[in-house]
């Protein structure tokens, strides 16, 4: 399909377009799996983007596919409801929906969503307005730069500091001019509320920020964590546990310092955690490798699941295959990493700890504890 069928010499042609919303992880895929580097691509959301810093914004956000698609074409967007639908069965109840071969009608509805969603109609109407603002040369710009840091570490972390600094930037002047109020619920100004909520924790004490930003910061925190919770509450076992959630939860957790935050999040993510382990135990099967396992979902079993062996009882047979299968490729990815760079491989005192004790005892699998002396 890529070289016979010349899908690669689309994919990186400097004369054809490429609509989508959102390349970069389409980007990143492409190119660390089959050597493809996208070119030539109007990114709709890296659009959005441009049109508000031309509205004023100096840190836009990055608005998903159904926003937009309500913006410039709202009678698409039951498209994208019929594949929400879709994108919540499967996550609930087949784990390896994409692995299906051939594919099914329905993949390929779903797989093609996207596109009925963006073209004509959308991008069309997008590239109307980025071409009447004279922003076209921004926008290519801008997503050059985008699709390059998913393959070069170098301007990844280039791309981040400048996002940091400006984070930086606008509390600082918030700071200056304003008297940051104590709620924040007081504060309007979007580009400081979204400031508040990309600060990193190792910049809380930077001179020049608002003294109440740690106040300020554990607020914008909690407020994600109450939303998370209501909608558990609302859902239950219908919640679509999901990176994004657990995300938040960590930062609350790990990062925030706030006491009676830490508890709310850990007692959500207890509850989140029961929630996905059965919905793992239902969507995957005992011969379910261990690469099919979104990264989110290895996260919860290494956490959550506390087997006292390769057999034991009380452990489900599919979550105690996939939880050893997990601490294989664990290990091997450690050895990998130390063949690469030995001068500079460590281990952390918690994994250490793991690897001396827990997974050296014969209780453990026999692949386990070779991995491990090997290591």
């Amino acid at each position: 399909m890529l070289d016979t069928g010349g899908l690669k010499s689309i994919l990186e042609s400097e004369t054809i377009v490429k609509v989508m919303h959102s390349s970069k992880n389409d980007a990143t895929a492409l190119y660390w799996q089959f050597d493809v580097k996208l070119h030539n691509v109007f990114d709709t959301q890296l659009a959005c983007m441009e049109l508000q810093r031309a509205k004023g914004r100096r840190l836009p956000s990055r608005m998903k596919l159904a926003e937009v698609c309500r913006l410039y074409c709202p009678q698409k967007a039951d498209l994208l409801e019929e594949k929400e639908d879709v994108q919540t069965h499967w996550s609930k109840n087949e784990g390896e929906f994409w692995a299906k071969r051939p594919m099914t009608q329905e993949m390929i509805d779903y797989a093609s969503q996207d596109v009925l969603v963006l073209i004509p109609e959308v991008y069309m109407a997008i590239k109307r307005e980025v071409e009447t603002r004279g922003l076209t040369s921004q926008l290519t710009t801008q997503t050059c730069l985008d699709i390059e840091g998913t393959i070069n570490r170098e301007v990844k972390e280039r791309i981040e500091e400048e996002e940091d600094a400006m984070v930086l930037e606008i509390l600082q002047n918030f700071s200056r001019t304003t008297r940051p109020p104590d709620r924040l619920s007081d504060i309007t100004d979007e580009d400081v509320l979204d400031a508040i909520t990309r600060l990193r924790s190792d910049r809380l004490d930077t001179e020049g920020l608002p003294p109440n930003i740690r106040s300020l910061k554990v607020q914008s925190l909690t407020s994600k964590v109450e939303e998370i919770r209501t909608e558990l509450d609302e859902k239950g076992e219908s919640i679509k546990p999901s990176g994004n959630l657990y995300g938040v939860l960590f930062r609350s957790i790990c990062h925030s310092g706030d006491d009676a935050l830490i508890q709310l999040a850990r007692g959500i993510e207890s509850r989140l955690d029961k929630i996905l382990l059965k919905d793992m135990e239902r969507k995957y099967t005992k011969n379910t490798p261990i690469q099919h396992i979104a990264d989110f979902e290895k996260r919860v079993l290494d956490r959550a699941l506390h087997p006292r062996g390769e057999n034991d009882p009380a452990v489900t047979p599919v979550l105690l295959r996939l939880y050893w299968l997990l601490q294989e490729e664990s290990i091997d990815s450690s050895m990998q990493q130390f063949h690469d760079n030995r001068p500079a491989f460590r281990i952390n005192q918690g994994y250490e700890k793991k690897l001396r004790y827990f997974l050296s005892g014969r209780a453990s699998p026999l692949d386990c504890r070779r991995r491990r002396k090997a290591l």
